[in-house]
Order: C-alpha cells, then sequence, then structure tokens
C-alpha cells in the first residue's frame, strides 16, 4: 500500500464505515487499494454490495498498516 493511499484511507475511514455515496474519484482510489493489496483487477460496477465487501477488505488489511 502506497503513502497516498494509506492517506487517503486514513482521511477516509470513518466515512468508509457507513454507507455512503462516493465520488468517482473515490471509487477509484478503493479499487486501486483493493487491488494493490490482493493482486486483482478488479474494477468498479453497479454492485453496492460488492462494494462493500471490497471496502471491508481494505479496512481489514488497514488495520494491519494502522497499528
Amino acid at each position: 500500500m502506497t503513502d497516498v493511499q494509506q492517506a487517503f484511507l486514513k482521511e477516509n475511514k470513518n466515512r468508509m464505515t457507513k454507507s455512503q455515496k462516493y465520488t468517482p474519484e473515490e471509487l477509484v482510489m478503493i479499487y486501486q487499494i483493493y487491488n494493490s493489496i490482493t493482486g486483482e483487477n478488479k474494477k468498479g460496477n453497479s454492485c453496492g454490495r460488492c462494494l462493500q465487501n471490497t471496502i471491508n477488505v481494505i479496512l481489514n488489511n488497514y488495520k494491519q498498516y494502522d497499528n
């Protein structure tokens, strides 16, 4: 995870724990972070549950960096 990605998560962590509407730029960053963590090439879609699962993976991994 890059420093920019960590800064984004630190700034938006509380927001990501609630159901929110994200800007296109935020969605791009969320999927970039997810892809850098998992090594996948996941792209955004209109599935809200898929987005929430993606965010959950990110937040669980971020806890390791945050400690």
